[in-house]
């Protein structure tokens, strides 16, 4: 599970910050037009969208048909396609050339780091810059099991047991923090903040140490 499917869940992960209310409008958002396709079917069959604005955190476009469906797949032609997926929030009917269109704003729900680095770039007009500027946001403890794959979890607690910032690999007493994307080395990493806690010396200290993975979850990079 630690490559495909830490893939996807870290992709649901990026599309839940830049959809969080304190994050949605800061990011760029920028009125350009652009070519898109979408799918309702798993990608079986592709309808055209012509994209009017895009941001960090979703996209608004014109498409000739209703579209009834909770999430789409989309991609994005941005110099290259660019994959995502995203949730209808509004709709509204516009005249044009004496047709009816239908214009959806769509917020982000999937995006790969990689991907998402590639939207930024393009609604910026500049190589992606570090978004370490961004606040991060407190992943609920619910919500931790459906974001962060099991053995990723487990590989960020194994180092705080190494470093003497957890008694054990005890999950029950950490918090998770997430900030987004960032531009690591020239590549984009994922970025964790993990609070902690142990004994030393029979007084309980607390931790805060920041991690940065890649979308696969292999390469892990602690910080501080």
């Amino acid at each position: 599970m630690l490559a495909s499917g830490c893939v996807e869940l870290l992709a649901h992960l990026v599309g839940w910050y830049a959809g969080q209310e304190q994050n949605r409008r800061r990011y760029p958002r920028v009125r350009k037009d652009y070519r898109a396709r979408y799918s309702v079917n798993g990608g079986k069959t592709w309808l055209p969208l012509r994209g009017v604005d895009l941001g960090g955190g979703g996209m608004c476009a014109i498409s000739e048909h209703a579209i009834d469906a909770i999430v789409v797949d989309a991609v994005l032609q941005l110099g290259r396609d660019v994959p995502v997926r995203a949730h209808p929030v509004w709709s509204s009917e516009v005249s044009e050339g004496g047709k009816t269109v239908h214009c959806y704003g769509f917020q982000f729900v999937s995006v790969e780091a990689a991907h998402w680095e590639a939207v930024m770039e393009w609604v910026t007009g500049k190589p992606f810059e570090d978004s370490g500027r961004m606040p991060a946001v407190r992943i609920a403890d619910t919500e931790v099991a459906r974001f962060l794959p099991k053995d990723l979890r487990k590989r960020l607690l194994d180092e705080l047991t190494a470093r003497s910032r957890l008694d054990s690999a005890n999950e029950a007493i950490v918090h998770f923090d997430y900030g987004g994307v960032t531009a690591h080395n020239g590549h984009p990493m994922h970025r964790f903040t993990v609070h902690s806690k142990a004994k030393v010396m029979g007084s309980e200290m607390r931790y805060t140490t920041r991690f940065l993975c890649d979308d696969e979850g292999q390469e892990i990079v602690v910080l501080n």
